[in-house]
């Protein structure tokens, strides 16, 4: 029997796996002769729209740095980062729980039933995440109170969704969900120039990830190319990310490929990840903030975030075999 995945965890299985089916269903996707697929998708992009939409100055700055936002309500929700490794990452999880179920407008009661707590402790937790993130409790009940009076809600794209007064809460969901969409839409449709210049052809696209495939003779023209046009927005006035992975076999058996050193940012900072992560538990703002203009671009991918080392590498094996 096939097994169900969930959005959330609790007794169910963790949102990231995949069964099995799913996986065939991945690998049944092959690059032709000469070519290998890329698959890219936005990291955290849901989360950043509503720190735009909120201007979270938090939120922001930890996606400019290059940190990880979810660990940032973790902290915000549940106090400190657990040393050992295996809570940390519990924790991390009840951090994403909470970060979406703000996006999602879910209550206290079905929140409660995803990080297993009572509805009491997860009104605590949630009071304790909006202490901390003002902003984005204010541009909440501001939108749910503007939609109630006005019955629809947009997003940044100016597309609407008419709502009841008892479907108000979906209001912030719809803003940051539908822009995510119409994003992907804009995107997608800026791609069309590398189609029609044979660099790149779209051979799909599951939620936000696109899976492109591309000739090895191009991958130097059209990876920036992709990158570029993910990674810009007129709308969105954020920091953004696309995580690039690459197959020369099958979607089903992708690579990452971040660049190692500056761990996929293209900069390099004085202070590693943690240290930056200590001065935000710390709320050392002015510290954070300073850090934006002390970096150095990234000598190995020459900051671009990714490393096409793998790629040129794979093409020059094949092309020494003839």
């Amino acid at each position: 029997q096939r097994r169900p995945i969930h959005d959330f965890g609790g007794d169910t299985p963790d949102p990231d796996s995949v069964d099995e089916s799913m996986l065939d269903v991945r690998k049944a996707f092959i690059p032709r002769d000469g070519h290998f697929l890329l698959m890219s998708d936005w990291s955290q992009i849901e989360l950043r729209i509503l720190a735009v939409n909120a201007q979270e100055p938090e939120w922001l700055l930890a996606f400019e740095l290059g940190l990880d936002v979810h660990e940032l309500a973790a902290l915000a929700a549940y106090g400190p980062k657990p040393a050992d490794p295996d809570l940390a990452k519990w924790w991390r999880k009840l951090g994403k729980q909470i970060n979406f179920g703000i996006v999602y407008g879910v209550g206290d009661v079905t929140l409660s039933v995803t990080i297993q707590r009572t509805p009491e402790e997860t009104g605590e937790f949630k009071d304790a995440y909006f202490a901390r993130f003002r902003k984005i409790k204010q541009h909440c009940t501001a939108v749910s109170r503007q939609c109630e009076e006005q019955k629809w809600v947009a997003n940044m794209w100016g597309r609407r969704r008419y709502l009841n007064r008892s479907e108000s809460y979906k209001a912030v969901n719809f803003q940051v969900q539908g822009s995510s969409a119409d994003f992907m839409k804009d995107t997608f449709c800026r791609f069309r120039p590398l189609r029609l210049a044979g660099l790149a052809y779209c051979l799909n696209i599951v939620h936000d990830e696109y899976i492109n495939e591309i000739l090895y003779v191009n991958t130097e023209d059209a990876i920036p190319l992709i990158a570029l046009r993910m990674q810009t927005s007129d709308r969105i006035n954020c920091s953004l990310k696309a995580d690039l992975s690459w197959s020369p076999k099958s979607w089903g058996e992708a690579e990452s490929l971040d660049c190692v050193p500056c761990e996929g940012r293209g900069k390099v900072y004085p202070l590693s990840k943690a240290e930056m992560f200590d001065l935000f538990q710390h709320r050392q703002m002015k510290r954070l903030e300073a850090l934006l203009d002390d970096y150095t671009i990234c000598e190995n991918c020459k900051g671009r975030g990714y490393d096409l080392t793998p790629i040129i590498e794979h093409r020059e094996r094949m092309n020494a075999k003839g």
